[in-house]
């Protein structure tokens, strides 16, 4: 399976096929590979990805955009919407990693793919448009503008690991 998040897109077939479905409304589930999402997506979940327009994007939800205006052949990456702002004159969207301490570059609208609609971890599946989901993605969300994020997902990573390798 092709990767996002810090992989270039090497498999134009499966983009090319994942960009036309999400273009025409249609969800799109793949594993998410990498580490920028972790403690909340954790690299080998499987996500459901579903087109979106960038106006409706409310803050946390977790977008799935390009890291260039040209889709098929940029980097892709699920990280999550912060806020809009306007750079230069231009509105641009500010996301970022969970697991990162920094914000990316900014992402121009036109670059947004889509965004998560559930996340499979495990035997159980969280659906961000259910109440509970949204409760939870949006207090994750909070807790990443927390001053000392990092460090307590750093001790959370390590917490799980144990509890799930005990389970």
């Amino acid at each position: 399976m092709p990767g996002i998040d810090e992989s270039p897109a090497n498999d134009e077939e499966f983009w090319s096929l994942t960009l036309s479905l999400l273009k025409k409304g249609h969800e799109v589930r793949f594993s998410a590979p990498g580490s920028s999402m972790t403690p909340f997506v954790r690299g080998g979940e499987t996500v459901t990805v579903v087109g979106c327009s960038p106006e409706t994007l409310k803050f946390g939800d977790i977008v799935l955009y390009s890291t260039t205006p040209d889709a098929l052949s940029s980097y892709k990456r699920l990280h999550r919407f912060m806020k809009r702002s306007v750079m230069k004159g231009n509105p641009v969207l500010l996301t970022k990693g969970d697991a990162l301490s920094f914000l990316d570059a900014p992402v121009s609208p036109d670059q947004v793919l889509g965004k998560v609609s559930t996340i499979r971890k495990g035997s159980w599946t969280l659906d961000l448009n259910q109440p509970l989901g949204r409760a939870i993605n949006l207090g994750f969300t909070v807790f990443q503008l927390w001053a000392l994020a990092s460090w307590v997902t750093h001790i959370g990573c390590k917490l799980t690991r144990l509890f799930v390798r005990s389970a």
